[in-house]
């Protein structure tokens, strides 16, 4: 209850998530909630950064009284926030809710025991006024949170971690379905008499991500409303209408881009997303798809990654691969790795693109920071 942490992939809507709780929070008397982002602090002084942003947060919401001058050192920040909760008469809840930590979280994961942490230090000050103020803290990101969700020596090792996922229980597929008919029913636009398919086929189209889902019906109700004309409602939704938006426009080069995005977090996810997609072709042509065990998995990447995987000690693939189950890009069944969905090889290319891409990544220089728990050489 005290710090959670939220992870998963670009574009499942962790930030709506924290918008959602800070109205909720800031309707109950005595209890407040500050949504605000870390992704622009300086990586080179990140904890003095970190601060000064939960500073001019809470400050913006009159939370707490400012400075006359803010101070050069991150730890008179903190006393100030400190001090200025403890004095609050009427506050006796507050939630921190703390977006795109990714790139904090990456400097977080590479300190020293003995090196000052802004994680650990707000943790502290969050323990020091727990009998003046009950302090919640939410950190949102993507694989370095999970990282640091994952590392039991890390100041998140207590944490409460949550995957956000795309849809895939039976309740998730049902709200799926809300999310495509009940906006588009509003506009007059229905799915018909044999047509009552076509919204699932919206969402494997999307890989069941729900900010796909929506840019696949804003481009849908573009198409709709060009072709309406002056047709009055209710118009009924046709496999040719879904044609026409899947094979015309940009629509899923946009849906790839995107969901590159995640892959590109990381070369080497991106590569094994890729080994995997090669095998899904290869297997599919001869009847059965069956994926890869990570020792499988480490020897297609020494092989074909290039310099991707220099140094990646015996550990490691077995974390990445977890890092991306939790980004939802592969699933674990049994004691074998595939995609989540065949919709993911198509979204990498057919499978000559597939095979290229491999080599041209292949050829591409490594990310220049190192991972946390990759094997460090001398």
């Amino acid at each position: 209850k005290g710090l959670g942490v939220l992870f998963g992939g670009r574009r499942l809507g962790k930030s709506s998530l924290l918008s959602q709780i800070e109205r909720e929070e800031n309707a109950t008397p005595g209890r407040q909630a500050v949504f605000f982002s870390v992704d622009s602090v300086d990586v080179k002084n990140h904890v003095y950064g970190a601060w000064q942003s939960l500073y001019r947060a809470l400050v913006s919401r009159s939370i707490i009284q400012p400075m006359e001058k803010l101070p050069s050192q991150w730890v008179a920040i903190r006393d100030w926030v400190e001090q200025e909760l403890v004095k609050s008469q009427s506050l006796k809840a507050l939630y921190l809710l703390i977006d795109e930590a990714d790139s904090l979280m990456a400097c977080e994961l590479n300190l020293k025991k003995s090196d000052p942490s802004f994680v650990r230090s707000l943790s502290q000050m969050v323990d020091s006024i727990a009998s003046s103020c009950q302090v919640r803290l939410v950190f949102a990101g993507l694989h370095n949170t999970a990282r640091m969700a994952s590392d039991e020596n890390s100041p998140f090792g207590k944490s409460k971690p949550i995957s956000l996922r795309p849809y895939s229980t039976p309740d998730d597929m049902h709200r799926g379905l809300r999310l495509i008919t009940k906006p588009l029913a509003a506009m007059g636009y229905l799915f018909g008499p044999g047509s009552e398919d076509l919204p699932l086929r919206i969402m494997s189209v999307c890989n069941y991500y729900p900010a796909f889902i929506q840019m696949y019906c804003k481009r849908l109700v573009e198409w709709l409303q060009n072709a309406r004309q002056n047709n009055k409602p209710p118009i009924y939704i046709t496999e040719r209408d879904l044609d026409a938006v899947e094979n015309h426009g940009s629509l899923l080069a946009d849906l790839r881009d995107k969901f590159e995005l995640n892959l590109n977090l990381d070369k080497r996810y991106k590569i094994i997303t890729l080994i995997l997609a090669d095998i899904y072709y290869s297997d599919v042509a001869e009847g059965s798809y069956e994926g890869l065990t990570s020792s499988e998995i480490a020897e297609f990447c020494e092989m074909m990654g290039g310099r991707h995987f220099d140094n990646t000690g015996p550990g490691v693939y077995e974390a990445l691969l977890d890092e991306m189950c939790k980004l939802n890009v592969i699933e674990r069944v049994g004691n074998r790795y595939v995609l989540r969905n065949f919709n993911i090889a198509m979204m990498m290319g057919d499978a000559e693109r597939v095979k290229t891409l491999i080599e041209e990544i292949a050829k591409a220089p490594p990310d220049a920071a190192r991972n946390h728990g990759e094997r460090r050489v001398a």
